[in-house]
């Protein structure tokens, strides 16, 4: 399973809004805190890729005697556990790092002789 993409919001109204435009997408919110929601897309694969599976079931399942079949089940679970993941989260304010000015030692100029 490949790990989430990370998106970071700057509010609860932004989060929202993001998860509502996800949901529109075909996402379902799989887990939810206080400010991070993570979502899921809902796939059992796509037509194309179920029909070829069927195509190459019934093939290999005629030279298999019925072992071809599993293919189709196996593409469809492989779809719906490998579909892409998003993890929303609220940005917290990075404080800013203070620049770091090495003191350097007075350096009085010697008069040249």
């Amino acid at each position: 399973m490949v790990s989430p993409r990370i998106r970071e919001v700057q509010d609860k109204q932004e989060m929202q809004r993001v998860v509502d435009d996800f949901m529109t997408q075909g996402y379902t919110i799989k887990d939810q805190g206080m400010d991070t929601t993570l979502m899921k897309k809902k796939s059992w694969g796509s037509a194309a890729g179920i029909i070829v599976s069927i195509i190459l079931g019934i093939i290999v399942a005629i030279f298999t005697v019925g072992i071809g079949l599993v293919i189709i089940p196996a593409y469809i679970i492989y779809a719906h556990y490998s579909a892409p993941e998003v993890l929303l989260r609220i940005a917290r304010a990075q404080p800013q790092a203070q620049s770091q000015v090495l003191a350097e030692p007075d350096v009085v100029a010697q008069p040249q002789r």
